[in-house]
């Protein structure tokens, strides 16, 4: 899913839950999210994000754990 304000939402989502990592859009219109933080703040943001901004549908949501690597200062925004 894609859209105007979603990366603002993740990013403003990110900072409330206190996680760090990015946002992006791919080319293929799908919005790429990568994030690191606790187990309780990674699943809270997570939750928050499936959701959406409010004028926003989210269609498909697809989650890849892996070990963190403690690489990220804070949450950003990538521009491919």
């Amino acid at each position: 899913m894609q859209g105007v304000g979603f990366r603002y939402f993740a990013t403003s989502t990110a900072k409330k839950h206190a996680v760090k990592g990015y946002v992006r859009n791919l080319d293929t219109g799908d919005v790429q999210v990568e994030v690191e933080g606790s187990k309780e703040a990674v699943m809270n943001f997570l939750k928050e994000l499936r959701e959406g901004p409010k004028w926003s549908h989210v269609e498909t949501f697809q989650i890849e754990w892996r070990k963190p690597e403690g690489s990220f200062e804070d949450f950003s925004v990538k521009y491919v």
